[in-house]
């Protein structure tokens, strides 16, 4: 007898779909708490570069949703380190208070305050993919109920919404990343620019979502066909 055997039949792909949607949501509420709550989760960051025998702080700022961290190293003293968040909101531009070690080139116009607002779909993206989570645990089938036609659509659209939510806040935030590091190693090279982790996150929650629609669907279908059996004999 097979181990699973015991696992009804009607569960296997039916609880894929909001498991896969919880995981998702976790994903991208992570890219919800990045800097200034998360420091280290951020969607770009920037780190000085110091000159050959310039003994000033190493700093390395992580930009989030809604303001930024700066944690900085003096490698002469090795031990120490310090961290300095600031909470701006969401929508800021690319400025900094002038005592934080990141060199006069950091005046650089990098980014508006228009560009960074549209970081914003990515709380969208969660509260839809959340909503799509709820919505998905109507349809979970049991012996004793099972989902209509419309609770079925209903999660499949909802689903649909959130894959299309969460593709287009990784394309923003791929986008916001690309601007700033473009415009950043154009004008300096005090300062080197990278992807945050944030928007890595993002791209594995949009690979889940489209997986939970990918099951939502068959799920559906295989519904319907095994009502039209029903129904037929």
């Amino acid at each position: 007898m097979k181990i699973t055997s015991w696992i009804p039949s009607y569960v296997s792909i039916n609880l894929v779909t909001p498991v896969l949607l919880l995981c998702s949501f976790i994903l991208l509420l992570l890219t919800c708490l990045s800097a200034p709550i998360i420091p280290i989760v951020d969607f770009f960051r920037l780190t000085t570069v110091p000159t050959r025998g310039q003994r000033s702080p190493q700093a390395t700022m992580y930009y989030g949703l809604a303001g930024y961290c700066l944690i900085s190293k003096l490698p002469f003293r090795g031990a120490h380190s310090d961290t300095v968040c600031v909470d701006t909101g969401i929508g800021y531009s690319l400025t900094a208070p002038t005592q934080l070690p990141m060199g006069p080139s950091f005046a650089v116009n990098a980014m508006k305050r228009s560009l960074s607002t549209s970081l914003v779909l990515n709380p969208v993206a969660c509260g839809v993919t959340f909503v799509a989570f709820v919505v998905s645990l109507f349809g979970f089938r049991t012996k004793s109920y099972k989902p209509s036609r419309f609770v079925q659509t209903a999660v499949l659209t909802t689903t649909i919404l959130a894959a299309l939510l969460t593709t287009t806040a990784f394309v923003v935030d791929a986008m916001v990343a690309s601007h700033v590091q473009n415009r950043i190693n154009s004008n300096t090279a005090q300062l080197s620019v990278d992807w945050g982790s944030a928007v890595w996150i993002t791209l594995s929650a949009l690979f889940v979502t489209w997986s939970a629609t990918i099951t939502s669907s068959a799920d559906m279908v295989g519904c319907w066909g095994r009502n039209r059996r029903v129904n037929k004999y």
